[in-house]
């Protein structure tokens, strides 16, 4: 088979007597007529006009920043993620990768550069896990940018730390959640229903802040989540108990609205809950747990999945059942999820060293 020609190399080809070029500027195709009946002429040309593309392609690669260059990743990203991932990928350059890196060029990036990064992120007290993920970002545009010609290769990163000393252990026992929800204002009985549902049946974040009315099934008494809907892309259905809590939230919050309407929602369902830091951060620290996996145990929303994992487990259900729920694929993260609550501990103490007379 013969090899096939790179598609930025040019070449001639003729129509008639005459012979005609075709090369590429800046990746768009360029067809121009020679203008001679001769090859060797057509060819020396094609090679002149190839000269001028490099010199015009290095003149804006010089001009490039490392900030144009993330804008462009993350339009070109937005389209194939889900809005949480792009929220939390323009977060992390924004506010940890662009001050430093934004006006330098690609090119100009050196290993050195990513080291003195890293020990200023480490200076700052952020975390290991969250410096990984802002290694994870600053080499997706980096490749975005040898994909796109802005630079020849990705400089060598420093390998990233491993995470696994830094599972997180957050969560939230049952009397503990009864007092967050008590301070929970009337007005925001969304947020009751949200963190109900997070805490019953272990639903991620995004799984709920973008779950529609339509999605729950109030004549079957399940919830639906259709395909690419969850972190793993699979299908999920969850049954609920429609006389139990979280079966009268789900009636709640669904009241009145159509089936295309947000569940959780301030504004009666056109506009989804995204963002609700300020009003979960102030009843959890009314509530004064501390048990979360956040700074000085901050209790985190996914801290309410792990928690509700947790008691699935302790409640007897088995794994396949607990997973099946939970919607994770294998043991292996599932296990991560289990926390050894106070009262199992205390329970596997008494086991241990029984009552004596």
């Amino acid at each position: 088979m013969p090899k096939r020609r790179n598609r930025f190399s040019g070449s001639i080809y003729p129509r008639g007597p005459i012979w005609q070029l075709q090369y590429f500027v800046d990746g768009k195709r360029v067809r121009e007529s020679a203008k001679t009946a001769s090859k060797d002429e057509a060819q020396k040309l094609l090679n002149r006009r190839m000269a001028e593309a490099r010199e015009h392609g290095a003149a804006r690669l010089k001009s490039t920043t490392v900030a144009a260059l993330a804008e462009l990743y993350l339009q070109a990203q937005r389209p194939r993620w889900k809005p949480q991932t792009y929220e939390w990928a323009n977060g992390i350059w924004t506010k940890h990768l662009e001050p430093v890196f934004g006006p330098r060029n690609p090119a100009s990036i050196l290993p050195g550069d990513i080291d003195v990064f890293v020990a200023k992120e480490k200076e700052d007290q952020y975390s290991e896990p969250l410096i990984n993920r802002c290694l994870v970002v600053f080499k997706a545009i980096l490749r975005y940018g040898v994909k796109n010609k802005a630079l020849r290769e990705v400089p060598e990163f420093p390998k990233q730390f491993d995470e696994r000393p830094y599972v997180r252990q957050g969560h939230v026992t049952y009397w503990d959640f009864v007092s967050f929800v008590a301070q929970i204002p009337d007005d925001e009985s969304w947020l009751e229903g949200l963190v109900t549902i997070a805490w019953t049946f272990g639903f991620r974040r995004a799984e709920l802040v973008y779950m529609k009315v339509g999605q729950v099934d109030f004549e079957r008494n399940r919830i639906n989540l259709p395909v690419g809907s969850t972190k793993n892309k699979m299908p999920r259905t969850t049954f609920f108990n429609p006389k139990g809590q979280a079966g009268k939230l789900l009636r709640a919050m669904a009241k009145g609205k159509r089936g295309d309407h947000y569940l959780f929602s301030r504004d009666g369902g056109s506009t989804p809950c995204r963002d609700f830091r300020v009003s979960f951060d102030r009843a959890s620290t009314a509530a004064k747990i501390s048990t979360g996996s956040g700074k000085d145990g901050k209790l985190m929303f996914h801290d309410l999945r792990r928690s509700a994992i947790t008691r699935m487990d302790e409640e007897g259900l088995s794994e396949t059942q607990s997973m099946k729920v939970a919607g994770h694929l294998t043991a292996a993260v599932h296990q991560r999820y289990k926390i050894l609550s106070d009262n199992t501990a205390r329970e596997i103490a008494t086991r241990l060293d029984p009552d004596v007379e």
